[in-house]
C-alpha cells in the first residue's frame, strides 16, 4: 500500500481520527480510510493498465510502427493521427477516381447508344 507523506495529508488523517469518538469508532474510521486508499490505488492501477493496453493496440494498427519501438504516448498518438489522415486522403482519392470512372463509362455508353441510333437510321 502506498504511503502518503504529505504533511497536509497526515494532518487531515490525525484530525479525522481524533475527533471525539470511541476507540471502536476510531478503529472503524481508520479501517475505512485504509480500504478507500487501497481501493483508489487499485482502481488507478487498473485504469493505467487498461490505457497501456489501448496504446499497445493502437501501436499495432499503424503499419510502419515497430511494436518493439519505445515511444511516448504523445508520439504514438501523433503517428496514429498521421495514419488516419493518410487513410482519409487515400479514401477520398479512390472515391474521386471511381466518380471519374463512372462518369467516363456513362459518357461511353451514351456515345455508343448514339452511334447505334445513327447506324439504324441509314
Amino acid at each position: 500500500m502506498k504511503s502518503h507523506s504529505s504533511p497536509v495529508y497526515e494532518e487531515r488523517i490525525e484530525q479525522y481520527l481524533h475527533q471525539p469518538s470511541s476507540p471502536k469508532a476510531i478503529a472503524k474510521k481508520k479501517a475505512k480510510m485504509l480500504t478507500t486508499t487501497a481501493a483508489s490505488t487499485t482502481t488507478s492501477d487498473v485504469e493505467k493498465a487498461a490505457m497501456h493496453e489501448c496504446y499497445c493496440r493502437l501501436q499495432k494498427l499503424v503499419p510502419w510502427l515497430h511494436t518493439d519501438a519505445s515511444m511516448s504516448e504523445v508520439e504514438l498518438l501523433q503517428h496514429v493521427i498521421e495514419y488516419i489522415q493518410q487513410l482519409q486522403e487515400t479514401l477520398a482519392s479512390t472515391e474521386e477516381q471511381e466518380d471519374i470512372s463512372s462518369d467516363s463509362e456513362a459518357m461511353t455508353s451514351s456515345y455508343s447508344a448514339g452511334e447505334s441510333d445513327d447506324d439504324v437510321s441509314h
